[in-house]
């Protein structure tokens, strides 16, 4: 069981993972960066969505904590290109898209499901909503409002605008900090 990986990625932190050999063989390796633990923890999802998908995965789309500074998304960047390394692939570095961080994705899953499919259903010209996402997550506690506009345009197109009023959250309390 590990707490929190997440939470350590991009420090230097090593962990402990005791294992049936513990003590059992000589020179039994132990101790892990975060960043390999986390890459096996990815390459573990990758293997079972490529099977479920029936599909090998070569691009990934991640988001992260929207307080993770800039060496915690490195650190995230690292371990997915070695869960890569670890399925035996190369993970180019435009192969993973990380541009938006996970409260904010939420508010674009809304927009692009529910609203846009509520707009598409009912003869509307024009909707306005502020929406306020909240997550809760093992790690982390993040917050973004987000104002989505869709219209109707010329041609019968339809045009969404979305403007990022507010992020915030706590790199530190999630979850993990409940369960303990």
């Amino acid at each position: 069981y590990v707490l929190g990986i997440k939470r350590h990625l991009g420090l230097p932190d090593k962990m402990h993972v005791l294992d049936r050999w513990a003590g059992a063989r000589p020179n039994h390796r132990q101790e892990y960066h975060v960043e390999e633990v986390a890459a096996l923890i990815i390459k573990d999802l990758i293997t079972r969505a490529e099977e479920e998908l029936d599909k090998r995965i070569t691009r990934l789309v991640a988001t992260y904590p929207p307080m993770f500074a800039a060496d915690r998304r490195e650190g995230m960047r690292r371990a997915f290109k070695k869960a890569f390394e670890m399925l035996g692939r190369e993970l180019k570095d435009e192969d993973l898209v990380m541009e938006l961080d996970e409260a904010t994705s939420g508010t674009f899953n809304y927009i692009y499901g529910t609203m846009m499919e509520q707009f598409r259903r009912f003869n509307v010209t024009s909707e306005k909503n502020h929406l306020l996402a909240f997550d809760f997550g093992g790690g982390t506690t993040d917050i973004a409002l987000v104002t989505a506009e869709i219209k109707r345009v010329e041609g019968g197109r339809i045009a969404i605008n979305t403007h990022l009023r507010g992020l915030t959250g706590e790199a530190d309390f999630g979850g993990d900090n409940v369960t303990l």
